[in-house]
């Protein structure tokens, strides 16, 4: 399921923030971004998000903005600075210079003078670091269950029009055989052949017809699969994978329906559950 969640926390030192973003997958793939001196939380940080999460694509980044209080450290390496100092002095004299070396030759040397910039150790940052990214994963949770809410309406919604299809259909496909019936001996009829004499064959036709287009075993497994697929939907648990199993089950039964149809009215429903089921099957592609 698509979502984003943020989380912020506030320290003496700067800012932490966490920003996570998902995208629809069927499997659990997740992607953690974190600042070089926090890497050693990312184990910690995939046991949390695995407790929130079950299937999508999900990237995960934590930032750290430093504030004004949290300057760095100037540094002076003084032995180093004592070295220059000896050597422009000799060098001076030798050079016949007059004046003595200054203290801002010997800080404009190379490597005397550094600046370290700021560092939060780990173990300072790490309690900030885990009340972010729970802020953030509860706040895609929150997210993804507003989404839920009308996904759930809108598959509810198209199963209703599946089961009235599916009802059409029951109800349609009985009268395949009875207008065939009909036809074959109108045929007959026509060609002024004797019924009576043809009793067998005629009775013999039409059962072989009607055993080759009866859906019946069909129509039952579809029923079982839509009322399967209406009590995993109304579970709190992670159910998107067995929801996409059955929903493929269901597509299979209709493409069986579709074959053996021998009626235009038959044909057309079979066409319309196709297009609910696969727009079914794209909307469960978002449940966990």
């Amino acid at each position: 399921m698509t979502g984003f969640g943020k989380g912020e926390v506030n320290h003496s030192t700067g800012k932490f923030e966490t920003e996570i973003n998902s995208l629809n997958r069927k499997h659990f793939e997740l992607s953690v971004n974190l600042p070089k001196s926090f890497l050693g939380l990312e184990p910690e940080i995939r046991k949390m998000a695995s407790k929130w999460l079950n299937r999508g694509r999900v990237n995960l980044q934590v930032n750290f903005e430093t504030n004004n209080r949290a300057v760095g450290q100037v540094v002076v390496n003084k032995e180093l600075a004592k070295s220059y100092h000896k050597t422009f002095q000799s060098l001076k004299r030798e050079l016949g210079l007059k004046g003595d070396v200054s203290l801002e030759q010997v800080v404009q040397a190379q490597d005397v003078v550094k600046f370290v910039p700021f560092r939060i150790s780990l173990k300072e940052a790490k309690p900030a670091v885990l009340k972010s990214v729970e802020q953030a994963l509860k706040s895609l949770a929150k997210m993804r269950a507003t989404e839920g809410k009308s996904l759930f309406k809108e598959i509810t919604n198209r199963l209703k029009l599946v089961q009235k299809t599916v009802d059409r259909i029951e109800k349609t496909a009985p009268k395949t055989v009875r207008e065939y019936e009909k036809r074959l001996l109108k045929k007959i009829r026509e060609t002024e052949v004797a019924v009576r004499k043809n009793e067998d064959l005629i009775m013999k036709e039409i059962a072989i017809f009607a055993d080759r287009i009866d859906v019946t075993e069909e129509l039952s497994r579809l029923e079982s699969h839509l009322s399967q697929f209406n009590h995993l939907l109304h579970k709190k648990e992670p159910v998107g994978r067995s929801l996409d199993f059955i929903i493929q089950e269901m597509h299979r039964e209709v493409n069986t329906i579709g074959s053996k149809a021998n009626n235009a009215i038959v044909s057309k429903d079979v066409i319309s559950l196709k297009s609910e089921i696969e727009k079914i099957r794209e909307q469960i592609q978002n449940v966990e």
